[in-house]
């Protein structure tokens, strides 16, 4: 028994120490693989970021907001190319420690095995690591939210968690100062949040104006160092989100959105009539606006009401639906729009206990989306006529929507069964 129990324990922490180097050695394994035209860019971008202060008044097509920028072409600027993207890898590692330290926290079984199968998820690293991008910062700035989210709804009292509500705030700051897609995430959850907040009712005033303070502060404080074009007059974040996303009024960027399904040239306006006078680009607004008017309202009624661990699985699972609908619905979409999904699902799912073929779907949809992003990376998007009819897109859509699909039932029926 002793002996299997230590076999257990010994595969458990292979899979573990799998998870946290599988970036980094497939970094050294295939240094030449990433996804060129993004890490060239944060190269071009890298001279104009020495001279941070006014880079947003240069010729510079800089779109990504400060912290990004530091985090891209300043570390080019810092360790060379080769130094950055073995940085990024090391980052994926990271997060699967990340992972275990908050499945610790939220006493789930099988920790250690859980992150490492995580770390090992093709989801988890082929967008990231191995793309040559700093999502998987943002999925850092992400975990270290929950981490910190817990504990804050584990205790009502004011005085116990006012410093981790300083850091909350401080953190959906930091990650809005990272790039744009990111934006997302910190809606969504602060959005949630402040639903939980409402319902415990406790310090409430309080806590709002702290939250607020903290994530205005960052914000303000980068704004009085940079210079930027005075026709943004609120903040250099004006630029970055109008400049950088002019893609809405394209179908898509390569994203596998719903209007993937009835076009043949992906570049299309997005903006044109379709339905009722209605364009594409409206027509995802008012759904996934509507989707996330009932996600909240459901969160709120029925979630926020249940204990700890199946209220903070709720709010991560209304996160995972909302953050989904947005890639299935939105136009102009990236194919790595989802990056920030798989793992905070399975967290969701773990804390829910969801039935096992809601693992077997998510899994299977995973690795679909996974193999996508690689060819993509591959650019067999220029070279192989699956990817260039569109008919990975549509795949990918078709698995994803039943995917949603499955998560919407569980999320609204079958987990009030499950926890009543």
């Amino acid at each position: 028994m002793n002996k299997r129990t230590d076999n257990k324990k010994q595969l458990h922490l292979l899979v573990f120490i799998g998870g946290v180097l599988i970036s980094l050695v497939l970094r050294l394994l295939f240094p030449s693989t990433y996804h060129h035209f993004d890490v060239h860019t944060f190269e071009a971008w890298a001279p104009f970021v020495q001279h941070l202060k006014t880079v947003y008044t240069t010729d510079c097509y800089c779109n990504y907001p400060v912290i990004g920028l530091l985090l891209s072409s300043e570390v080019i600027n810092w360790i060379g190319l080769k130094g950055f993207l073995l940085f990024i890898a090391v980052i994926d590692g990271l997060n699967v420690v990340l992972i275990l330290h908050l499945l610790r926290k939220l006493q789930l079984p099988n920790p250690i095995l859980i992150s490492g199968l995580v770390g090992l998820l093709p989801a988890s690293f082929v967008g990231g690591a191995l793309w040559g991008q700093i999502d998987t910062i943002g999925q850092m700035e992400l975990l270290l939210f929950l981490i910190l989210l817990f504990p804050v709804i584990q205790k009502e009292g004011f005085r116990q968690s006012y410093l981790l509500i300083l850091g909350l705030g401080t953190l959906l700051s930091i990650a809005l100062l990272t790039k744009q897609l990111l934006l997302f995430p910190v809606l969504i959850f602060g959005f949630l949040t402040l639903l939980v907040w409402f319902r415990q009712k406790k310090d409430l005033f309080l806590k709002l104006v702290m939250a607020f303070v903290a994530f205005a502060l960052p914000i303000l404080i980068v704004d009085s160092y940079l210079v930027w074009d005075p026709n943004y007059r609120l903040s250099h974040l004006q630029r970055v989100f109008l400049e950088g996303s002019d893609h809405v009024n394209f179908i898509s960027g390569n994203g596998f959105n719903v209007w993937m399904l009835f076009v043949t040239e992906m570049y299309s306006s997005a903006t044109a009539p379709w339905v009722l006078g209605l364009s594409p680009k409206i027509m995802g607004l008012i759904i996934v606006g509507a989707l996330a008017l009932f996600i909240f309202v459901r969160f709120y009624l029925h979630y926020t009401r249940q204990e700890k661990q199946t209220l903070f699985g709720g709010l991560i699972l209304a996160y995972c639906l909302l953050f989904l609908c947005i890639n299935l619905f939105f136009t102009g979409t990236h194919e790595r729009y989802l990056y920030h999904f798989y793992p905070f699902l399975l967290l969701a799912m773990l804390l829910l206990q969801a039935p096992r073929y809601m693992y077997y779907l998510a899994h299977f949809a995973s690795l679909i989306y996974a193999g996508f992003v690689f060819g993509i990376l591959k650019q067999y998007h220029q070279t192989v006529d699956f990817f260039m009819n569109y008919s990975a897109h549509r795949i990918v859509f078709i698995s994803h929507i039943v995917l949603f699909f499955f998560l919407f039932y569980f999320f609204t029926v079958a987990s009030k069964k499950r926890i009543s």
